[in-house]
């Protein structure tokens, strides 16, 4: 059970009401309520809420770090699954989806970290982290397969537009289709097929 915080919250009841415009969602709230009801439905909720009324990241993030597992496993959940349906709005929340990601050794929320910014089109001053780390952990046959595959995403999404990483992440990748694992084996034929096309479209482009 987390403990308690000393911070007035909004009661968790109140998700189930909030389905028009308001004042921006209380991390607080969501955070009690995730406490009490960890459904699929509940986090749904929440990211119609968030999308609907904003949510400020820090907050969010500040809020996240003052939670116990499981809450603060079901907090990334619900980031990962907001992201996911908007991904300009989640753009805003990187700098602390990475600064979470370096600082986590839970397997669980690195998983919805790393599928959080799988997303987003990460900025330029974290493209340089976010591709080394992921290169790390997609080579890494002791981190979790899900966290593997979330890691490759958000590589080739900071790779695509160039080449030389491109280039790196294929490598990586063929090494990787010899591993046991059907489902590594999968997600790197995908997204070599990816890497494949983006190289065909670039070389269309710079014929005369």
């Amino acid at each position: 059970m987390d403990a308690p915080t000393s911070r007035p919250v909004e009661r968790a009841s109140n998700a189930s009401a909030a389905d028009g415009p308001g004042p921006p969602v209380s991390p607080a709230a969501i955070a009690e309520s995730l406490a009490l009801d960890r459904s699929k439905r509940n986090i749904a909720r929440w990211a119609r809420l968030m999308a609907r009324r904003g949510v400020d990241f820090d907050a969010f993030f500040d809020e996240l770090q003052e939670r116990k597992r499981p809450t603060r496993w079901q907090m990334t959940w619900l980031l990962s699954h907001y992201v996911e349906r908007n991904r300009r709005d989640g753009a805003r929340a990187e700098h602390r989806i990475w600064q979470s990601l370096t600082d986590c050794n839970d397997p669980g929320m690195r998983r919805e970290l790393w599928r959080a910014l799988s997303f987003i089109d990460v900025d330029e001053d974290l493209a340089g982290d976010v591709f080394d780390r992921a290169i790390s952990v997609i080579r890494s046959p002791a981190e979790p397969i899900a966290v593997r595959a979330h890691a490759m995403f958000a590589a080739r999404n900071v790779a695509r537009p160039h080449a030389p990483l491109r280039r790196e992440l294929r490598l990586v990748l063929e090494a990787a289709l010899a591993e046991d694992s059907p489902a590594i084996r999968a997600r790197s034929r995908n997204v070599l097929e990816e890497l494949r096309k983006a190289d065909l479209s670039r070389d269309r482009r710079a014929r005369p």
